[in-house]
């Protein structure tokens, strides 16, 4: 690690001599590291135990039968049948039934927010959750329970947030997004839970990722409109294009970050040396 920081310092510098003093230059270091801590593993548990779930009966004969003679048909009638085919498949295959019964399920997303699902009827081929007041009510009291899981060895809140898809992206395609992103509390190991709604429940993460980026980052800069010193505040990575664009006159609209050139501008926002 230690030849890799001083064969990046060495290129910087490098850079630094081409373009002079009379440039300003911004080197975004990427997000910290540390370890990977996070409940997705448990997401799946966490559902089940919340609505009482138990599996039903399935029939893997059957299932199997009716797939060889679904493969046997002429791809036009496939298409033509596969509305039809879905139904049946919510009813007789096993994992599909095992999701068609329940209310909402953890679909895959990734390692810092756990996606959820709601069986929504008119969207899933089995949708046991009626759009509108029922949805509202539900993604609510779901949200709701969620919140209150507690990471026992620390004793503080498991879930930080929990996030309506809706709330956070635009757009024709949401139908394909998970209906609620939890954010966990990542910093610290988490093989132990608890919530009045679901008890106890322990489990150990046996995924083969230990570290992860954290949130955190460094970034420095240097030039004629920058201030020298450290400061006071973090920003965010968002604002960085915001930056770059006011720092060339160049209008960017649609962005969710903001210009942080005030702050390198001026002593007040840096610490005290």
């Amino acid at each position: 690690m230690k030849d890799v920081y001083q064969a990046i310092d060495r290129e910087i510098g490098k850079l630094l001599i081409e373009v002079g003093r009379d440039t300003n230059v911004i080197v975004l270091a990427s997000h910290g590291m540390g370890p990977h801590y996070e409940a997705t593993f448990m997401l799946e548990d966490i559902l089940t135990r919340h609505e009482n779930y138990s599996p039903p009966k399935a029939y893997p004969r059957l299932t199997r039968t009716l797939e060889w003679v679904w493969g046997k048909l002429p791809m036009v009638m496939r298409r033509g049948l596969k509305p039809a085919s879905e139904q049946v498949k919510a009813r007789v295959d096993p994992r599909t039934r095992r999701l068609s019964t329940r209310k909402c399920f953890k679909i895959p997303n990734n390692d810092v927010y756990g996606g959820i699902r709601v069986n929504l009827r008119g969207r899933e081929p089995a949708g046991r959750i009626a759009p509108g007041k029922e949805y509202e009510e539900f993604c609510g009291v779901l949200t709701r329970d969620l919140l209150e899981l507690v990471n026992v060895d620390t004793g503080n809140p498991l879930v930080t947030a929990v996030h309506r898809a809706s709330e956070l992206y635009p757009g024709e395609d949401i139908g394909h997004l998970p209906d609620l992103f939890v954010e966990w509390d990542r910093t610290r190991p988490i093989t132990h839970i608890y919530s009045p709604k679901i008890g106890h429940l322990e489990k150990q993460y046996h995924g083969v990722r230990t570290g992860d980026h954290k949130a955190e980052g460094l970034f420095f800069a240097i030039g004629p409109s920058f201030h020298g010193g450290q400061l006071r505040d973090q920003v965010s990575v968002t604002d960085f294009a915001p930056t770059i664009a006011e720092l060339l006159n160049v209008e960017l609209s649609q962005v969710d970050g903001k210009s942080f050139l005030p702050l390198l501008a001026t002593a007040d926002a840096l610490q005290a040396r």
